[in-house]
């Protein structure tokens, strides 16, 4: 769009329809869900951002900012769900979440006078990039380090300290902590604050002896007043490390122990014989041949020495930091000849345990969100019990905290509260992706950029962990998974282990054995990575007779959400012909929580107390969903407004366990599922939307429809009215995707 033209009215867009205004939406890499006025909102917000006034148009240009535009939306793809409706902010507080008529990219945010008082003292950790100076660590922080010259503010939530004095407090070495916790909650933070405490306690120590002029003789050591060093072995990218080859990895590490503990490996203040040992080990040795020792070779003497320390009567502890930690546990149970599979001389082998103790030593690792930890003898041990810590969402607070550092950081990046509290919510609470990304850069729409960044994010984890796993067998699982989070959002837990250990789920905290995204976002970019190979993948999940009703289901949900589709079909005897015409504005993933909350609450938390347009396409997205997989509200040719349910299954109408007559005796929280779509669609309770011999499966006469579409080629007694459609008539609703999927000609 040229920036010469003088931007469109909201009046002007809504002239538009609402397929056009959702090609505007994708050519400017926008979101394009949402209700007409929402979509040609977030085209004014985006075209004010394109024509400041003249005396603010050189403040509002930066050389350095990169565009806010992200890429255009995949085709079908179904929307984002909303996040749960209540999420755990520290203090049990129910917040509720925004719909697709809420999305961040609606808003024009920016500078704001909604000014937070600065972080009070204790609440923040700073530090610079001398003290973690060729450190392997997060690539986020060394984003941080330099756009913030070169001394970063984070978030202290006294995790890492406290953990940190274990080690220098007590009297015996402590117990091991796994930190846990929904990927980009903070774990990695944590960790890396505890490195700079570790380099700080030793720069102290030797600056406080630096002037003695012997060798300090080791004291008797009391709890509470260790006076001595700290030997730090920290792996920031263990994934990574674990895909390396054994010599490659105990050359990093060795290097990075090297650089991690250079001021203690040169000193000669500790004179104990297993200091010298461990000293001597980190000296490169030849080979009676005279060449060099491998580096697999030196890293098994430097192990040896850490391992063979004393428990207590050392005057240096030893700090072991494992980010990532799950990735050496599932590297190890992959079956022997499996190409990831952990070698047995491998350097992480050392780190296997969380039992492992190297003298008198804490171990910290970090894992995934929802890892399978109690099938592994990783944590077999007598000090292992309770070793979990969980890192919970971020309090309001802390939350207000974070919002403080970003406020007065040079240059200012300045959100508002309510905007803060809808993007921590929005983004599954993930606190570190919000702080990383924050990078204080003018954008005409902050909050939209703040989600193109988070998208990249999963959308990066989501292709590492696909391309990692398409040459193995377990590929498939994974495609049929990631087609049921298309479909469906939530998956079984029987799903592979390794789907657990990405970041990207959790247990659904309604329902334990199903695993949900941690963000709407994470759903999003299943659904744009789904789209990417669609044909492909789609091929895999119908030639799969496990989940070939998935890939039915997948493909007459996103037929059903094009703007307008004719539907054919017969009735259960095959005798009649039915068509039905429709059209969709607008699909709205309906929350779980509607069980709790009922229609009305449902309407008020994520509509704006409105019921849902003619032109809906409501997808309930938990499994299990009582008589229907879809629900359309839609407008006939005659002006009649049309109540259709949709359900999709792989057994016939007389097999399946639900019918017609379910839709008023099965309920969804208190009302019956009929009951509860009258309410948000706002449609009155009379015997046009109340068929009075619903029970008895008579629809006849009514605007009430029951379409059901299986592959099941088996007939039925006519008894109930309903819109039957088969394969044939499933083909016709796009014959080029289905012939795709089915392996068969157009």
């Amino acid at each position: 769009m040229s920036t010469a033209a003088a931007p469109k009215t909201e009046k002007q867009w809504l002239s538009l329809s609402a397929e056009q205004l959702r090609k505007e939406l994708t050519k400017r890499g926008l979101a394009s869900d949402g209700f007409k006025k929402v979509m040609a909102a977030r085209l004014v917000a985006h075209d004010a951002g394109l024509h400041p006034p003249p005396q603010q148009h050189q403040q509002q240009q930066n050389p350095n900012s990169s565009s806010s535009a992200g890429p255009p939306p995949a085709p079908l793809a179904l929307p984002a769900a909303p996040a749960a409706a209540s999420a755990n902010t520290g203090n049990n507080s129910v917040a509720s979440t925004s719909s697709s008529n809420s999305d961040p990219s609606s808003s024009a945010a920016g500078l704001t006078d909604d000014a937070p008082p600065p972080p009070a003292e204790g609440t923040t950790f700073i530090f610079s990039s001398d003290e973690v100076k060729n450190f392997t660590i997060p690539d986020e922080i060394n984003r941080l380090l330099r756009v913030h010259g070169n001394s970063v503010e984070l978030l202290d939530r006294k995790i890492s300290s406290n953990i940190f004095e274990d080690l220098l407090a007590s009297g015996r070495a402590p117990e091991p902590r796994y930190l846990s916790g929904v990927g980009g909650v903070g774990k990695s933070s944590i960790l890396l604050m505890m490195v700079v405490l570790a380099m700080r306690h030793n720069r102290a120590f030797f600056e406080r002896f630096a002037a003695a002029p012997a060798p300090a003789p080791a004291p008797a050591l009391a709890p509470g007043s260790f006076d001595g060093a700290i030997f730090l072995i920290y792996l920031p990218k263990t994934g990574a490390f674990c895909h390396e080859t054994s010599e490659v990895a105990a050359s990093q590490l060795i290097g990075d122990l090297r650089i991690a503990n250079r001021r203690l490996l040169r000193s000669g203040l500790l004179d104990e014989p297993a200091f010298e040992l461990l000293k001597d080990a980190f000296v490169h040795r030849k080979t009676s041949s005279g060449h060099f020792e491998s580096a697999l070779n030196q890293w098994g003497r430097i192990n040896a020495a850490l391992v063979g320390l004393e428990s207590q009567s050392h005057r240096f502890r030893t700090l072991v930091l494992i980010d990532q930690w799950n990735s050496i546990i599932h590297a190890k149970a992959l079956p022997v000849g499996d190409e990831d599979q952990l070698k047995a001389d491998h350097p992480a082998q050392a780190f296997y345990r969380l039992s492992t103790r190297f003298g008198f030593s804490l171990f910290v690792a970090a894992v995934s969100s929802s890892p399978r930890m109690d099938s592994s003898n990783a944590l077999s041990g007598s000090q292992c019990g309770g070793a979990e810590q969980p890192i919970e969402f971020l309090t309001d607070e802390e939350a207000e905290t974070l919002r403080a550092i970003w406020y007065y950081r040079s240059p200012p990046f300045r959100i508002t509260a309510a905007s803060m509290k809808r993007l921590h919510l929005k983004f599954g609470g993930v606190a570190r992706i919000l702080q990383y990304y924050a990078t204080s850069q003018s954008h005409k729409n902050p909050e939209a950029e703040f989600r193109r960044l988070c998208e990249q994010y999963y959308d990066h984890r989501l292709d590492r962990l696909i391309e990692r796993l398409r040459p193995t067998t377990e590929f498939t699982s994974l495609v049929c998974d990631l087609a049921t989070i298309v479909a469906r959002t939530s998956i079984p837990e029987r799903t592979p282990e390794v789907w657990l250990q990405t970041g990207l789920v959790k247990q659904d905290p309604t329902d334990q054995s199903q695993l949900v995204p941690v963000s709407d976002l994470v759903r999003a970019a299943a659904v744009r990575r789904f789209n990417a190979e669609r044909a492909n993948l789609m091929r895999i999940v119908f030639d799969n007779p496990a989940t070939t009703w998935s890939a039915l289901e997948i493909f007459v949900l996103s037929c059903l959400q094009y703007a307008s589709q004719t539907l054919k079909g017969t009735d259960l005897s095959d005798e009649s012909v039915l068509e039905l015409t429709t059209t969709v504005d607008n699909v709205h993933v309906l929350d779980r929580s509607i069980t709790n909350l009922g229609a009305k609450n449902y309407l008020a938390a994520f509509n704006g107390d409105q019921p849902f347009p003619v032109g809906t396409l409501l997808i309930p997205g938990w499994p299990n969903h009582p008589v229907a997989d879809a629900v359309l509200l839609t407008r006939q040719n005659d002006d009649s407004n049309v109540l259709i349910f949709f359900q999709i299954s792989k057994s016939s109408y007389a097999d399946h366990q639900t019918k017609v007559p379910n839709l008023v005796s099965n309920k969804i929280g208190n009302a019956s599922v009929l009951a509860v779509y009258r309410e948000l669609f706002g449609l009155p309770n009379n015997v046009d939307y109340n068929p009075p011999s619903i029970a008895q499966g008579k629809l006849d006469g009514t605007l009430v429809k029951y379409v059901y579409a299986t592959l099941d080629e088996s007939t039925a007694e006519p008894d109930h009215d309903v819109f039957l459609m088969r394969e044939a008539h499933v083909r016709e609703l796009d014959s080029e995707a289905w012939a795709a999927m089915a392996g068969v000609e157009p």
